[in-house]
């Protein structure tokens, strides 16, 4: 059966209440990967070992578990204080997931104390062995679906347990507006990029999924958010979460993507 679930990137005091809590079980997600990075250099944590420790309770208390998602750099400094803190920090959230996000960070641009990103991607590759070794939880890469490491050449994703593209259909992109039938327009978006990551030997499928910019002319938000959600399910992904709490119920809800969540069976 496939777990659903959310990438969390509201702000701290919003997801601190039990409200945010009542609400993801509301819409039947039973897991929350939250960002506990604010995506800046080193480790710089928007949540404290107190603070997850607090929030641990509240999801439990609504059928949620927590998975932390952190934004890895291929530096020596920043994967030596991953390793010192990140037990702790499972440990207080009572964790079921570590999520390495691996996209604008994990470029050559900002290798620093490692000969190569290969060598970096080894380097971090052992503090998620050893993570998984010691406590249990599950290890996991999001990135993009064009990305290195959602193809056959990934370094580090054939090491861990499951890999979570984002495989997402929106309607615009730096690119420009993204046609209804084009390769990442609803349905295609998905199977783009669920192919290229069945080419990982090692982690199990999940899949992410948009929640926000689903408006095609002549089509309804309802519409393609069922026909990314038809396409991913077809994978038979093990855990499948979307992008993002703001968009949902957070601070830049947009009204659809609470009604097609709460509109799935459970």
């Amino acid at each position: 059966m496939t777990a659903r679930g959310i990438w969390v990137d509201d702000p701290p005091v919003l997801v601190r209440t039990p409200a945010f809590w009542r609400s993801l079980q509301e819409h039947g997600l039973t897991f929350a990967s939250l960002m506990i990075e604010s995506s800046a250099s080193g480790l710089d944590l928007s949540y404290t070992p107190e603070a997850l420790a607090a929030l641990s309770e509240l999801a439990a208390d609504h059928g949620v578990s927590l998975v932390l998602t952190v934004w890895p750099e291929p530096k020596q400094s920043y994967l030596t204080v991953l390793n010192a803190k990140i037990n702790g920090l499972l440990d207080a959230a009572r964790a079921i997931g570590l999520e390495c996000d691996l996209e604008s960070n994990w470029t050559t641009k900002n290798l620093a104390g490692y000969p190569s990103l290969d060598a970096a991607g080894d380097a971090l590759v052992v503090v998620l062995d050893r993570v998984r070794a010691d406590h249990g939880p599950r290890t996991l890469v999001t990135t993009f679906p064009l990305h290195v490491e959602n193809s056959a050449r990934a370094d580090v994703t054939g090491h861990v347990s499951i890999a979570m593209p984002q495989a997402y259909s929106v309607r615009t992109r730096s690119t420009g507006e993204v046609a209804w039938d084009a390769p990442l327009g609803p349905g295609n978006a998905q199977r783009l990029t669920l192919d290229l990551t069945k080419k990982i030997q090692g982690p199990r499928l999940g899949a992410g999924l948009a929640a926000y910019d689903q408006t095609w002319p002549g089509h309804t938000p309802q519409e393609a958010m069922q026909i990314a959600y038809d396409a991913a399910m077809a994978y038979d992904p093990v855990m499948l979460a979307w992008w993002s709490s703001k968009w949902v119920l957070g601070v830049k809800a947009n009204g659809y993507a609470s009604r097609f969540l709460k509109s799935l069976p459970r």
